[in-house]
């Protein structure tokens, strides 16, 4: 058919022999978990400080995660009170939705925080119940976080509003994060 045709006409395919340590997706998800891992862990020992852990419990008892980067909600809080009293633009808070399994030291996350704090943005990681490489956001009930469910997204953004009640507030999703979005 078309496929053996193309195959036949494309020489590099003809040749192609998967390895074996390539012989599953779990193979190449725990490959990738040793090498990125070390250099995850590096950073998180260079500079420990970088991210200020807020957790946040919903109504059922699930904990959130929300990693603010080199800032607390009261440092937004009170430029946002400057700001106001000043006339002067709003802060901004950058909500990050991480992709699976990631969090705020994880490469696309950790360097989208870093870029969006060089423009003077105030970056928050948005950590999913039971989500977490490098710093594990605890799962407390039976209920895991769920891509199709927008009720935890609602709380984090409420929960910004409340605290947070002078900054504009937008959220930019980094693979599945995107897809929460």
């Amino acid at each position: 058919g078309a496929r053996a045709d193309l195959a036949r006409r494309m020489r590099s395919l003809a040749r192609f022999a998967q390895p074996a340590w390539l012989g599953h997706s779990f193979v190449e998800l725990i490959f990738t978990s040793y090498v990125v891992a070390g250099r995850i862990e590096k950073a998180s020992a260079a500079e420990p400080e970088m991210f200020v852990r807020r957790e946040l419990r919903t109504a059922d008892g699930g904990v959130l995660g929300l990693d603010w980067f080199r800032a607390t909600p009261e440092d937004v809080q009170a430029r946002g009170a400057q700001a106001r009293a000043l006339g002067a633009p709003r802060p901004t808070i950058a909500l990050i939705l991480p992709g699976m399994n990631c969090d705020a030291l994880s490469h696309c996350e950790h360097n989208l925080a870093s870029e969006l704090h060089a423009v003077g943005i105030t970056p928050v990681v948005y950590l999913r119940r039971g989500i977490g490489y490098t710093r594990p956001n605890p799962l407390q009930t039976s209920k895991p976080y769920c891509l199709r469910g927008s009720e935890d997204i609602h709380v984090v953004a409420m929960h910004l509003r409340q605290h947070c009640p002078d900054a504009r507030l937008v959220a930019v999703g980094c693979s599945t994060g995107g897809a929460i979005i």
